[in-house]
């Protein structure tokens, strides 16, 4: 998946790429917190959840940075 850019991504393709983020958000919920975000590439962005984030993902992640992500569409 790989090669796929995110205006071709399909609910159930299995993610791994290399993406900008374009917002981040900090959240609260009942099990602690969480981060939203916003990625993209140059065909589009999609939103994404990291539900148990590191300290990295908290404190260091932001806008600009390019990322590799791993995950399910859809």
């Amino acid at each position: 998946m790989a090669d796929k850019k995110i205006n071709e991504f399909v609910n159930g393709d299995k993610i791994t790429g290399y993406f900008a983020i374009r917002k981040k958000t900090v959240r609260d919920y009942y099990k602690g917190q969480f981060v939203s975000l916003e990625v993209g590439d140059c065909s589009g962005r999609i939103d994404g959840v990291i539900w148990e984030p590191d300290q990295f993902s908290l404190e260091e992640l932001a806008e600009g940075m390019v990322v590799k992500a791993h995950g399910t569409f859809g």
